[in-house]
C-alpha cells in the first residue's frame, strides 16, 4: 500500500461514500464498550439483591471485564492487521452482544462472571480496530473530525440528560 499525503483524496471505491456511516458504527461500538466498563459499578446493589452474590464474586464481576479487555488490546490490534480490521471488529461486536445477553440472563454469580469475561474478550477486539478503521477511511480534515468524534465517544461525551439533571 502506498503512503499518501494528507491532501490526496481517497481512492475511488464503493466504501468511500459510506465513511460517515462507518464513523457512526465505530462510535456506537466505542460507546458500547466504554459504557459497559462503567455500568456495573452503578448496578452493584441490584446485582447483589437479585443474585445474592458475595463481595468476592462482585469484585470478580467488576474486574474480570477490565482485566481481559486490557490484557488483549494489543493482541487483537496486531491480529486485526493480519486478519482484517472490519472482520475483527464485527466479530468482537457479535461476541460482545452475545455475552451481554448471557449477563442479562445470568442466574448466578458464576454465570455473570463468565459473561463479563466474554464481554471483555469481545470488547478487546472492538477498541483497537476502531482507530485503524478511522485511519483507513478518512483523509485530511475529515480524519481530524472523525478522530474528534471518536475521542468524544471514548470519553463518554456528551453526557446523558440524566447526568445533567443530577441523577
Amino acid at each position: 500500500m502506498a503512503i499518501r499525503s494528507g491532501s490526496d483524496p481517497l481512492p475511488p471505491n464503493r466504501f468511500v461514500r459510506y465513511r460517515w456511516w462507518v464513523l457512526l458504527a465505530i462510535s456506537l461500538g466505542v460507546a458500547m464498550i466504554i459504557m459497559d466498563a462503567t455500568i456495573v459499578s452503578v448496578s452493584i446493589p441490584s446485582i447483589v439483591a437479585d443474585l445474592g452474590i458475595s463481595s468476592t464474586e462482585i469484585q470478580w464481576v467488576q474486574e474480570i471485564y477490565t482485566l481481559l479487555f486490557a490484557a488483549l488490546l494489543l493482541t487483537w490490534g496486531r491480529l486485526a492487521d493480519r486478519l482484517g480490521r472490519r472482520r475483527v471488529m464485527l466479530t468482537g461486536v457479535v461476541i460482545f452482544v452475545a455475552a451481554s445477553l448471557l449477563c442479562a440472563a445470568a442466574s448466578s454469580g458464576g454465570v455473570l462472571i463468565l459473561g463479563r469475561a466474554v464481554q471483555g474478550f469481545g470488547g478487546s477486539m472492538i477498541l483497537p480496530t476502531t482507530l485503524a478503521l478511522l485511519n483507513a477511511n478518512f483523509q485530511g480534515r475529515e480524519r481530524g473530525i472523525a478522530f474528534a468524534v471518536w475521542v468524544r465517544r471514548a470519553a463518554g461525551w456528551p453526557p446523558s440528560a440524566r447526568c445533567w439533571a443530577g441523577g
